[in-house]
């Protein structure tokens, strides 16, 4: 007899929006680019060919249509790992932004409304 396995119940403390953003981060002076995969109040997942160290502060610049300046988000590096791509490895990792900004929360409301991932 199989077994139903129960859906995981969500364990963050916000929900995220999966979108795929370009943008641009400063790590000790020097701009890397990247992209957002998802990004919720508290933090984002970023896809890029440069990979912070463990705790780096960041400062991370969106440029979108949708604010009339660009957004920048002072973040830190809170996870990281490597994932495989057809155009090779490239570093994948978790910020948590240090603190809420306007630009943010409008950002987010017209991304559209939060889902679970």
């Amino acid at each position: 007899m199989a077994t139903q396995r129960r859906p995981t119940p969500e364990r963050r403390a916000a929900l995220r929006i999966k979108v795929h953003l370009g943008c641009r981060f400063t790590f000790k002076g020097i701009e890397h680019q990247a992209f957002i995969k998802d990004i919720s109040p508290i933090g984002a997942f970023l896809w890029s060919a440069f990979m912070p160290p463990p705790a780096a502060d960041l400062s991370i610049k969106v440029d979108t249509s949708f604010t009339k300046t660009p957004l920048i988000l002072e973040s830190r590096v809170v996870r990281r790992d490597c994932k495989s791509t057809g155009q090779g490895t490239v570093g994948v990792f978790a910020v948590k932004f240090r603190q809420n900004s306007p630009g943010l929360l409008l950002l987010l409301n017209k991304l559209g409304k939060p889902q679970s991932i």
